[in-house]
């Protein structure tokens, strides 16, 4: 099981712990755009955040230094159905929607052409953060999964891939987007 990010990136956090009222205003859906690229580039100039290059890759639950990362397994149920198990760091959560601006990666599945694709059957309900205004997970949650159709091959020594972000509540921060694959 690998858990890797292969675009080298910065990871930019405020200078003092928590978030500005101007960081705090100016987060909901501008991640990505000009104007936020240029708020960044103002706060690094008023001394108001800093960047640091991040490794260029990272391995299962963690990896170089301390970019946190979930650990995520998966098991085929006697039933026949698949188990999927995250596991996020203590005092970091992982998104389980896209909030309220629909900004948020949340975790997700690519099932490699697996056809048709497997229903999803349970997921952890996590809890609602008003701060972010979305629901997330902290601590461990089980996704389970049912074949797709009738005809669909079984789980057993399939492979998928995950996607999670792991944010750290400390500093307020979120980590850029990995994936993990799992075998079955």
């Amino acid at each position: 099981m690998t858990n890797e990010s292969s675009t080298s990136h910065k990871i930019c956090t405020p200078a003092r712990r928590g978030a500005s009222p101007v960081q705090k205003a100016a987060a909901p859906g501008l991640a990505g755009t000009p104007l936020a690229a240029l708020l960044l580039a103002t706060l690094i100039a008023m001394g108001a955040a800093t960047c640091d290059d991040a490794p260029e890759s990272r391995a299962s639950a963690g990896g170089p230094g301390d970019v946190p990362a979930a650990l995520i397994s998966g098991r085929t149920l006697d039933d026949g159905r698949a188990a999927i198990n995250v596991d996020v760091p203590s005092r970091h959560h992982a998104y389980l929607d896209a909030g309220k601006h629909g900004n948020l990666i949340p975790i997700g599945f690519d099932w490699q052409g697996l056809s048709p694709e497997p229903e999803q059957v349970t997921a952890p309900v996590g809890e609602r953060d008003e701060d972010v205004q979305a629901q997330v997970l902290r601590g461990s949650g089980t996704y389970v999964f049912k074949a797709g159709g009738e005809n669909a091959p079984p789980f057993a020594g399939r492979s998928l891939r995950v996607r999670s972000q792991i944010c750290d509540e400390d500093k307020g921060i979120c980590y850029r987007p990995t994936w993990t694959d799992v075998k079955l």
